[in-house]
């Protein structure tokens, strides 16, 4: 008795929302595990379902509600940390999408739980409001994954459910677990609460006239409970409720697959290319049937590099299937100056017996955010037609323009790639940007003059304009446009400055 009351007096004192907040924190963060079933989840939406009844009508509810977002927030990201940090390049971007994510769902919870409040305070029944919270859980978890393009991904709809009620699944499907969830939920909570509010003393005063609304209110509890237990008890006859295979078992062969991974300790590379893949596809193609590599393993910038790569993994292999996955860059339709690309992610299965692919096939429906976090290279992976064959700063013949092009390994993968001034110097640091400079400028004679503008609003700096302008040939080749005769010269071939 003096721990009950102890319990109840930790529970009414200042110290309630901090003690409701830590229960339900560290409920969530096992009922987001991801191998959780779903017991962790009645037991935190049965304290959701019981905070929700002291927490709404207080004058603290926008403190409680914040504190309460917070709390299963981090409870729901925690555990998923680790398996988070490896789903892109870059860990912070990861770690930032987790925790979004879960504040999303935790969002979608507690909005959930506020609705089931508000509308239990509406109806009459006692029947409707034990099993209203059931309705609207399933409900939600029913319409959130249609509709997220994630998925599953961090919803509180567990797969993994209690051996007593699979039988339900061919049935009701993954709503029919969440509405069993909900409703043991529901059960735990009018319990706690009994128990939270002592027993009931009779009296003969006039307000032992609600005594009966309450009475019936909490009469509902044990035949949903008993309900319940009679849902488990078909399993015991129906058995296996998964279909059966169409194909003999017994006549059945096991099919290896294996994974690819190339390792930076055997091959030394930080980004494994496609010559470790293959070395790596080589060792395991007589231990596995069907060999996958990793998504986006290599990267290809056009049809011919892509179909000269499926070809060179075509005769290393001997018996195995692989499952090449692979990102392309294609011309971007919109650019009419052909420098930008898109990005297309895709993956083909090769096997040694035919020279075309069995499966090619690119995404269609891309994770937002992930895309466009994902790391990007550099500028002009299209190939620009009037590309240089030499590094360096070249005219444009059709854009009329000076510009500096790169096609080192490490940064630009060996493709002629428009870069500015200090990228340039930065890929090639053997090169000194001084002396490059230097070699570029050309003597001024001071023979050759061109005439000033009467226009007194010119100025010394319009006059100095006008002069580089009128005398192409003199000056720097950064300060001065070309004329017409040495555009016509640079759209045949290009200048190494």
């Amino acid at each position: 008795m003096v721990l009950a009351t102890n319990a109840r007096e930790l529970l009414s004192s200042g110290r309630r929302d901090l003690v409701f907040v830590s229960i339900i924190a560290v409920l969530s963060s096992f009922a987001q595990a991801p191998t959780s079933t779903i017991l962790p989840t009645i037991l935190t939406l049965s304290a959701l379902h019981t905070y929700a009844r002291v927490l709404f009508p207080s004058v603290t509810a926008k403190r409680g509600a914040s504190l309460l977002l917070g709390g299963i927030t981090v409870g729901g990201a925690v555990p998923n940390v680790a398996a988070s940090l490896e789903a892109l390049s870059a860990g912070p971007q990861s770690f930032f999408l987790l925790f979004l994510l879960s504040a999303i769902t935790s969002t979608i919870v507690i909005v959930g739980i506020y609705v089931e409040w508000a509308l239990s305070r509406q109806i009459i029944s006692p029947l409707g409001r034990i099993l209203l919270l059931p309705a609207i859980w399933s409900t939600i978890w029913c319409t959130v994954p249609y509709l997220s393009p994630v998925g599953h991904l961090l919803t509180w709809s567990r797969g993994a459910t209690l051996g007593g009620y699979g039988w339900l699944i061919p049935v009701l499907g993954t709503s029919g677990q969440d509405w069993i969830a909900a409703g043991w939920a529901v059960v735990l909570s009018e319990v706690f609460q009994t128990w939270y509010m002592g027993p009931v003393e009779d009296d003969d005063s006039e307000g032992s006239e609600s005594q009966p609304a309450h009475s019936n209110a909490h009469a509902y509890t044990p035949a949903l409970a008993a309900f319940l237990l009679l849902l488990i008890i078909p399993s015991y006859f129906v058995g296996n409720v998964l279909p059966m295979p169409v194909g003999n078992v017994d006549e059945a062969t096991t099919f290896g697959v294996g994974c690819i991974n190339p390792t930076f300790q055997r091959y030394k590379h930080r980004q494994p290319n496609l010559k470790d893949f293959i070395d790596e596809t080589k060792k395991y193609q007589n231990r596995a049937k069907f060999l996958l590599w990793p998504e986006g393993a290599v990267t290809f910038d056009s049809d011919a590099e892509r179909d000269a790569a499926f070809e060179t993994v075509r005769l290393n292999i001997s018996g195995a299937y692989v499952g090449l996955s692979f990102e392309q860059y294609v011309p971007d339709p919109n650019d009419k100056f052909g420098r930008k690309s898109l990005k297309k992610t895709g993956i083909a299965v090769i096997g040694k017996d035919d020279k075309e692919p069995y499966l090619t096939y690119y995404k269609r429906h891309l994770v937002p955010g992930i895309a466009a976090m994902a790391p990007k290279r550099a500028r002009h992976y299209a190939q620009d037609p009037y590309a240089p064959e030499i590094p360096g700063k070249h005219l444009h013949p059709e854009r009329s323009e000076w510009l500096w092009w790169c096609n080192c390994a490490g940064n630009c993968f060996s493709r002629m790639t428009e870069v500015s001034r200090a990228t340039y110097y930065r890929h090639n640091p053997h090169e000194d940007s001084v002396a490059h400079a230097r070699q570029r400028k050309r003597p001024r004679t001071n023979n050759q003059s061109t005439p000033v503008s009467s226009n007194s609003q010119a100025g010394p700096s319009g006059s100095s304009e006008q002069a580089a302008q009128g005398s192409g040939q003199h000056g720097n080749p950064d300060d001065a446009e070309p004329g017409p005769d040495a555009q016509k010269a640079n759209r045949k071939s290009f200048k190494h400055i």
